[in-house]
């Protein structure tokens, strides 16, 4: 391989690295040997445990394609937030899908699954019940959550479209797969329908009920002083009468004020609603895939070489180190 008279040219990290070239080079079918070991290891123990599907549903909030690449660049004006491009309502529905608030009715709601005869937990469908019990109170809800943010939910966004795609993977039964990723997109709904902008709405009714009521006092108002003309024709000749005269018509014209700006303030209201209303359109619910997950034999093949070329590295290292001492030891 290589001989004390080159290492006595040599420092000793120039012999380190070329001793461990040279194992390179020539234990390189040792490489390729760990490194499909590792492949087929890794394979080996994914088949050993369950198969997993994965569910897709397609959704596209509406909105005019402005400010942002791809048809999803408009969602930063309407929700009147600014994060100069469109990913970053990726971010705001990846957050409400992931949040506590809308997992809590994944974990609270009994799921069927083709492996036991009647709805159980989703708990127990991802063997975090240990006990095998339907009390899901004695789990850990932050180990859940965990597990439903790192291995069950996917959410992303195509940039060139502007689509989104909410990724549910389940083992062993496809139509639950599907089953959640539903009922992810109708929380998202609901939150859109109910919570998010609930305090323009909220604004724009509060508005549309003083408006009602200053409206009724204007009508008030303006008969008390429609009748006044009427019964008293001759009012300028009196001194009381007048004064009567100018107090109805102060109210009159009080009245007719806090109308117009009230509603100009509706109109804004209004205006405000729609632009922090954010449509959710489904373009494609969630189906029962046919197939198992593909990508994740792939993730599981890439995983498994790598282990095996640090391994490879590992023993070449200790080989290079072995050859290294021996030679020092002969010296």
């Amino acid at each position: 391989m290589y001989s004390a008279d080159n290492l006595d040219v040599a420092r000793p990290g120039e012999d380190f690295v070329n001793g461990l070239f040279e194992i390179v080079v020539c234990r390189w079918k040792l490489i390729a040997i760990c490194i499909i070991a590792g492949a087929v290891l890794a394979v080996a123990i994914r088949a050993s445990g369950p198969v997993r599907y994965t569910a897709t549903a397609t959704i596209l909030p509406q909105g005019n394609d402005r400010g942002g690449s791809g048809i999803l660049g408009a969602l930063a004006v309407q929700s009147g937030l600014n994060f100069g491009n469109a990913a970053g309502n990726e971010e705001i529905f990846g957050r409400i899908i992931e949040s506590r608030t809308a997992l809590a009715h994944l974990i609270e709601k009994k799921w069927s699954h083709r492996r036991f005869s009647e709805p159980v937990s989703l708990a127990r469908i991802l063997g975090l019940d240990a006990d095998a019990t339907e009390n899901a109170g004695h789990i850990e809800e932050e180990r859940l959550l965990a597990v439903l943010r790192r291995r069950v939910i996917d959410f992303e966004r195509d940039p060139s479209t502007g689509f989104m795609s909410l990724r549910v993977t389940i083992p062993e039964d496809p139509q639950l797969a599907a089953d959640i990723a539903n009922a992810l997109v109708h929380v998202l709904e609901d939150f859109n329908d109910k919570g998010r902008f609930s305090r323009a709405r909220n604004q724009r009714e509060m508005i549309e009920a003083r408006l009602v009521e200053v409206e009724r006092d204007l009508e008030m108002s303006s008969t008390e002083l429609s009748d006044f003309l009427d019964n008293n024709r001759s009012y300028a000749s009196s001194p009381t009468l007048t004064m009567e005269y100018a107090r109805l018509e102060r109210e009159v014209s009080a009245d007719g004020l806090v109308w117009q700006e009230l509603k100009r303030q509706l109109e804004v209201a209004r205006i405000d609603e729609m632009r922090n209303t954010l449509t959710v359109d489904v373009l494609d619910s969630a189906v029962a895939p046919v197939r198992p997950d593909r990508y994740g034999l792939v993730f599981t093949i890439i995983v498994g070489c790598i282990i095996g070329c640090i391994a490879a590295v590992l023993i070449v290292a200790i080989l290079a180190l072995s050859g290294q001492q021996r030679v020092r030891t002969v010296d």
